[in-house]
């Protein structure tokens, strides 16, 4: 009996720890406990996400296939804020943390640039002799930093009861796969339609450039995580009409499967109150320097993976593009600035 039970443990915990691949966790210290923060391709840690979405590319390399974050976090709540505490790198012998906030004189970083999903667990790992009814998953919910509700279950609930927690638990567990759905699926590039020939709008933030609109927050985005009828990561068509670039699609990307997205169209009028042209929205709020990149797909053993043949470098300007470069086909977004004209290099910094 007791394997059984384990063995249908085993099954729910899976379940919930869904990409979260084997990864050396963060660390959270929540009411004096000491908690481990599950990490993987769709819970990225909160750290993560400050290079993410501050599009600044992160100084930590790799450790090992247990740990593709190159670092260990520590986190603290108190009160109802989560605080960043400690950066290891295993390299150095120091905390990182003032390495990375120069400007910081505090042991303690307010992280008020996370929103979002944590999960957490007052284990590191389960044997078949555990006994579950001590062990718990802690679900946190955060805001811009700003700790929005705790809730936790323990791991026998979920094994044993599933069908019958509680209506905040089943809410808080929602509301995670609706986040890593949401997350798993943000980071791929747009389609555009530019000189006749279909290519790729990218930027070197990895997301679609419509969140220009959205202040670059996803807190904003009217799909995000927290919409319960209705959520995915946008994915948009955009094509260009004498320099102009309009808005012509957009998707709503989900779903946790290895095999693709689940994709819903959404119609641009949900969005937008002008769509009565007949190119598309005409995207006078875009401004900045991305890349149209051409190429096709190409098989790479198991997989495909996409071979870029030119490398179109525009600035645009309230939804005209102003300035175009063409970089080669082996542009990289790592080595920017090299073997470019300080003009080209410019815009490069900008991206």
């Amino acid at each position: 009996m007791k394997r059984k039970i384990f063995l249908i443990f085993f099954i729910v915990f899976l379940a919930v720890k869904i990409f979260a691949t084997e990864q050396v966790p963060d660390i959270l210290i929540y009411k004096h406990e000491k908690l481990y923060l599950q990490t993987g391709w769709g819970h990225p840690s909160p750290f993560e996400t400050y290079f993410l979405q501050n599009n600044i590319d992160s100084p930590f390399k790799m450790l090992s296939t247990a740990n593709y974050r190159g670092f260990i976090a520590s986190w603290e709540i108190k009160g109802d804020k989560l605080y960043l505490t400690y950066i290891d790198d295993k390299k150095s012998k120091s905390n990182q943390l003032h390495k990375i906030f120069k400007n910081t004189k505090s042991n303690a970083v307010f992280a008020n640039w996370f929103s979002g999903m944590i999960v957490a667990e007052n284990f590191s790992y389960l044997t078949e002799d555990a006994g579950f009814d001590s062990f718990f998953n802690y679900y946190i919910y955060v805001k811009k930093g700003i700790v929005q509700k705790v809730d936790r279950v323990s791991i026998s609930e979920l094994a044993e009861k599933k069908q019958n927690l509680s209506p905040s638990i089943k809410e808080m567990i929602s509301l995670n796969y609706r986040y890593i759905s949401y997350y798993y699926r943000l980071w791929s590039n747009d389609s555009i339609s530019y000189k006749n020939e279909k290519a790729r709008l990218i930027r070197k933030r990895g997301t679609s450039p419509i969140f220009v609109y959205y202040s670059e927050d996803n807190l904003l985005w009217p799909y995000n995580w927290e919409n319960e009828e209705i959520s995915g990561a946008p994915h948009c068509d955009w094509n260009v009409e004498k320099n102009k670039i309009y808005l012509t699609n957009v998707s709503l990307y989900s779903g946790t499967s290895f095999n693709g997205p689940d994709i819903i169209n959404l119609p641009l009028n949900k969005l937008f109150s002008d769509v009565s042209n007949e190119h598309g929205v005409f995207a006078s709020w875009l401004n900045g320097v991305f890349i149209i990149q051409y190429g096709h797909e190409v098989k790479d053993g198991y997989f495909t993976k996409f071979e870029a043949t030119e490398n179109i470098l525009i600035n645009v300007k309230n939804g005209l593009i102003v300035e175009e470069y063409i970089l080669g086909k082996d542009f990289d977004f790592s080595k920017n600035g090299t073997n470019y004209p300080r003009n080209i290099k410019n815009l490069l910094d900008q991206l």
